[in-house]
């Protein structure tokens, strides 16, 4: 295995971290989902998705649909592949 490396996209931009405006940091809360991405999409997706919708449910967050959680995940591979980031990821997906 390689350099292990974080993706993180905005909008469908790959983004560097402080410039990334998280609700944790804007109101003192948020959930997250993260995931290795090996080069193969995890089997266990459904899982990581009820965990956030619960986690935003306890806590009045507005959730996204399954299709936009798995499209935004999507998203973010295809621009860690544009940018040639390799297939040891992870992939961290908030609300």
């Amino acid at each position: 295995m390689g350099d292990l490396k974080v993706v993180k996209t905005l909008n469908g931009e790959l983004i560097e971290d402080r410039k990334r405006p998280l609700r944790t940091t804007l109101y003192g809360e948020g959930v997250f989902e993260t995931f290795r991405y090996n080069g193969k999409f995890p089997k266990s997706i459904t899982k990581h998705y009820e965990r956030l919708v619960r986690g935003a449910e306890l806590l009045s967050i507005p959730k996204i649909s399954q299709e936009d959680y798995i499209y935004f995940i999507e998203k973010s591979l295809d621009i860690a592949e544009e940018n040639n980031l390799g297939n040891d990821l992870y992939i961290k997906r908030d609300i």
